[in-house]
């Protein structure tokens, strides 16, 4: 199951990294907008890297599953990959959100747009700087 949600999450991020990266193309390249094509850019760029996350995920890349039964070393390193995995898709997830709100802002204020795109990638790396302290805090009581 977790296999389609990531391949879902690559198709709909494909589609949408692809159409933000050719509109910002054609706006700075072929209208000479610069201001609204480097921001429809940065936007596809943005979610781009939540396309490619998920396919790293959906192909299984990171992950040591070969059906054999492992010791408590090999768990203990499972535990802390499958703790950088999740760390890693808040803020994957994150920067992708980002870009969507850049892409919505795109004609208020640059200011404004890059303020709240900005906010929502800080708010996901702080929630999983949070995740990580929380799980150190943990395993250090163990």
């Amino acid at each position: 199951m977790k296999k389609i949600l990531w391949l879902i999450s690559g198709i709909v991020s494909a589609f949408l990294s692809g159409m933000f990266l050719y509109e910002g193309g054609k706006l700075f390249f072929w209208f000479h907008d610069r201001r609204g094509g480097v921001i429809v850019l940065a936007a596809g760029c943005a979610v781009f890297i939540l396309f490619i996350w998920s396919m790293i995920r959906f192909f299984g890349a990171g992950t040591a599953d070969d059906g054999r039964m492992a010791d408590a070393g090999e768990a203990a390193d499972e535990k802390e990959r499958n703790l950088f995995h999740d760390v890693a898709n808040e803020i994957v997830f994150g920067c992708a959100a980002g870009g969507i709100i850049l892409y919505l802002m795109r004609l208020y204020s640059t200011f404004l747009a890059c303020a709240l795109a900005a906010g929502v990638v800080l708010l996901a790396v702080a929630v999983a700087a949070v995740r990580l302290a929380v799980s150190a805090f943990i395993k250090s009581k163990k």
